[in-house]
């Protein structure tokens, strides 16, 4: 009989632990920069301004073109757009712009670990295969 009264404790603390996993998006202290650019023939690169970059908490691949994200935000002049306030947990960051009339998508999924820190990532539209 002692033996269960034992085990009780294990049970419960374990089942708590995993109750109380994160899931990713806001409320953490986590930040993430996305530079958005399109790389040229020649070896340059240009920054995209004014470009929307859509984030979708806790995945892993490319929505769709039509896909709206979870949250949004507008790349400044340089072309980048800060996600702040992130908790731990995967993010999948993506565009769908036009480029001289033609739709163009790309982007990168990344993983905070860590409930404090910044990452930088960037999306290429001008790659082969974006995805």
């Amino acid at each position: 009989m002692t033996k269960h009264l034992y085990s009780f404790p294990l049970i419960f603390f374990c089942l708590l632990f995993l109750s109380c996993s994160k899931t990713a998006g806001i409320g953490g202290k986590a930040k993430i920069n996305v530079h958005v650019i399109k790389s040229l023939e020649n070896g340059n690169a240009l920054n995209l301004p004014l470009t929307q970059v859509s984030v979708l908490y806790s995945g892993q691949l490319f929505p769709s073109s039509t896909s709206q994200g979870d949250d949004t935000k507008q790349t400044n002049d340089d072309g980048l757009a800060i996600f702040e306030n992130l908790k731990r947990g995967d993010y999948y960051f993506f565009v769908n712009t036009t480029i001289n009339d033609t739709l163009v998508s790309g982007g990168h999924s990344t993983t905070i670990e860590s409930r404090k820190g910044e990452t930088h990532i960037v999306i290429d539209l001008g790659e082969e295969d974006p995805f």
